[in-house]
């Protein structure tokens, strides 16, 4: 049974948020001006009560939460997520595009370094909302301490438009990080998750040295590229001859993955003649 402080701080917590919501903005920024400490009151768990307002998906009462970086950073202390981090995964995509103008919101981060940047590539935002993002090189290689940055993040999403933006970001795709307990760089994600034009871009970038690094099981960007069995793909690999010869860590070249991923039965020459 809840004692009877527990009760009361509860009772406090919904109490003020009840009130917020039926004042509205107003409401709220006459509590920021005049009793700020009433947002830092929290339910059981910790939960502030700008925790939430922001959860709420009310533009009108987000709004004004937005310029206030000491109410968004609230929690941060108690070992939670903080206020930001609940604002963007709880807001509009509309809302989103206001956040995204706002760098020093986005480097907010949690114990784990998981910023509110990571927070908006992991979630189903716009594709305009992302590609903001990536055109950032600084927040694409913000890095949590499980080294998953936000460009690693943004690869995985698998949207075509995402994944031939972070094509062109050069140097972004070396970047190595740590996804699904493997380490892998973002070429690697992208390879893995990649359209059929993605992993063209990929090729016709003709970075050798990119499409032969190994991830923490030992395989290259080509050779997970060249397993993907498209049609069009394999024709651009046996374009590049170079290619072709790239080994990973356990021997195999990317014509003879090629040709596992073929149905076998073809030599090197054949598949360079096949297409």
């Amino acid at each position: 049974m809840m004692s009877m402080q527990r009760f009361a701080k509860a009772s406090e917590f919904t109490s003020i948020c009840d009130d917020i919501r039926v004042g509205g903005a107003a409401r709220l920024a006459e509590i920021i001006s005049k009793e700020p400490q009433k947002l830092r009151v929290a339910d059981e768990f910790n939960f502030t009560v700008a925790h939430c307002i922001a959860g709420t998906g009310s533009e009108e009462l987000q709004r004004v939460l937005l310029d206030h970086m000491c109410i968004l950073k609230l929690g941060l202390e108690n070992g939670v997520r903080s206020v930001a981090h609940e604002l963007a995964a709880n807001c509009s995509d509309s809302f989103l595009l206001r956040m995204l103008d706002r760098s020093d919101i986005l480097r907010i981060s949690l114990e784990n370094g998981w910023s509110v940047a990571h927070e908006i590539a992991s979630r189903h935002a716009s594709v305009e909302a992302k590609m903001r993002l990536i055109g950032d090189d600084k927040l694409l290689k913000l890095q949590a301490k499980d080294r998953r940055s936000v460009a690693h993040i943004l690869a995985v999403n698998g949207l075509n438009e995402v994944g031939m933006g972070l094509v062109g970001k050069g140097d972004v795709l070396r970047l190595v990080g740590r996804v699904m307990g493997v380490e892998a760089s973002v070429a690697h994600e992208l390879a893995a998750m990649g359209s059929q034009e993605v992993l063209m871009a990929l090729l016709k970038g003709n970075d050798i040295q990119m499409l032969g690094m190994l991830n923490g099981s030992g395989r290259t960007v080509i050779g997970i590229i060249a397993e993907r069995g498209f049609e069009e793909v394999r024709r651009e690999i046996c374009g590049h001859g170079m290619l072709l010869n790239i080994r990973d860590r356990n021997g195999l070249s990317t014509w003879s993955i090629m040709e596992a991923h073929n149905g076998g039965g073809h030599s090197h020459q054949e598949l360079q003649l096949r297409y």
